[in-house]
């Protein structure tokens, strides 16, 4: 009788153990599900996204190149504006005028995204330091700026 008493009670501490071996897992996975579906409810904004084009005209030196300078253009802007801002923000360059040393970019996101991108863009020229993209005009039409490039 006595091994019995033993024997049960060894069972039922060996089911207690599974039991808290089996609830801590079990918590550690219900709390990766609850933080994935907090950064995916997170990630989804429901503001509007807003395209905008905004007319830039690029002031080089004269031993910069004015292609080098577009070539990068997008990522230099992208690099300012770091790994959060480029999930929410596109920056696309729309037209390029080389006579005039004018460009059309678009850019789509929300309005906070639009006002860091014209930040991005004036300060671009001090860390990167060979042009400067003065924004002209900014509209929500390419067509009303195509007229301003030539």
């Amino acid at each position: 009788m006595e091994h019995l008493t033993i024997i049960a009670i060894a069972l039922s501490a060996a089911s207690i153990t599974v039991t808290l071996y089996v609830a801590l897992h079990l918590r550690r996975g219900i709390f990766a599900l609850v933080d994935e579906l907090a950064i995916a409810l997170l990630s989804r904004k429901k503001s509007r996204k807003v395209k905008r084009y905004i007319l830039l005209k690029t002031v080089c030196g004269e031993e910069t190149d004015v292609k080098a300078f577009v070539k990068d253009f997008e990522k230099r802007v992208s690099k300012l504006l770091g790994d959060v801002e480029r999930m929410g923000c596109s920056l696309t360059i729309a037209t390029i005028s080389k006579n005039s040393n004018r460009m059309i970019v678009r850019v789509v996101g929300d309005y906070g995204c639009f006002k860091r991108v014209l930040v991005a863009l004036s300060i671009q020229h001090i860390l990167f330091g060979d042009c400067v993209a003065v924004p002209i005009r900014t509209s929500g039409l390419f067509s009303r700026l195509r007229r301003w490039i030539y």
